[in-house]
């Protein structure tokens, strides 16, 4: 439900007021509101709704530009672009073993591996590393030139030692120790609401304090033994994650 436009004026709020009408401007776009190539309200329409000043209103507007949702176009207005939206998706099916998301489109790119470092001990422990030392590799995937992706993923140095920058920019993590030999078992995946914070909102490309998708998973070989934790956000404009459960299984 969106917030009463008189909300913005007096609700105390940490977040900026234009990252505010932003955030509803932007969950309009995404739920079809407001359709491609379709013309968002005027500064006048967006302020009186708002009960805003105009240049709150064109900071906001900003933020949708700088994502790629909306263009503004001299003396016509601000419209809609073609969105990506929809064409991001993760799936995982209760009858696989593993999560499938490659998708036709997209690229990795900004790979940073560093072997033998400290990691937190939280992920220490869920990969039973009593030295607390580990594979680091963080990535960022994009589609059609826009960032949706970013990850960081931890490793036992045993099978850390198997990848490379050139393998990484082409395979996923799990493909590469699958190709050497390691055979995967069960994962677990933790998934939550996030707000993005200031490194991240240079990674993918958005406004700090834009909602986000986290995504933690925990790896198992066969034997049961734990070889990659991950942790992965995603932008909300962009992904959309799905899950699929077959009841005849």
């Amino acid at each position: 439900m969106l917030r009463n436009e008189s909300d913005f004026a007096t609700a105390p709020s940490p977040i900026p007021l234009y990252h505010q009408v932003s955030i509803v401007l932007r969950a309009r776009i995404v739920d079809g509101l407001y359709a491609e190539g379709e013309q968002i309200p005027t500064e006048e329409l967006l302020t009186a709704e708002f009960n805003v000043s105009k240049a709150t209103v064109r900071q906001a507007v900003s933020e949708l530009v700088q994502s790629g949702l909306v263009q503004r176009k001299q003396g016509k207005g601000t419209f809609v672009l073609p969105s990506v939206v929809h064409r991001v998706r993760q799936r995982y099916s209760g009858s696989r073993s593993d999560l499938i998301s490659d998708t036709p489109g997209t690229k990795v790119r900004d790979v940073a591996i560093e072997q033998s470092v400290p990691i937190p001990p939280r992920i220490a422990n869920m990969l039973e590393l009593k030295h607390g030392m580990a594979t680091v590799v963080r990535r960022t995937r994009e589609i059609d030139g826009h960032a949706y992706c970013y990850t960081i993923n931890y490793l036992p140095p045993t099978h850390g030692r198997l990848l490379t920058r050139s393998k990484l920019l082409r395979q996923q993590v799990t493909g590469i120790l699958k190709a050497n030999g390691v055979s995967l078992g069960r994962t677990t995946s933790w998934i939550r609401a996030d707000v993005v914070g200031p490194e991240l909102s240079q990674k993918l490309e958005v406004p700090f304090g834009t909602p986000a998708l986290a995504v933690e998973r925990l790896i198992h070989d066969v034997q049961g033994t734990p070889i990659e934790f991950v942790q992965a956000w995603y932008r909300s404009d962009i992904y959309q994650y799905t899950v699929e459960v077959d009841h005849q299984h």
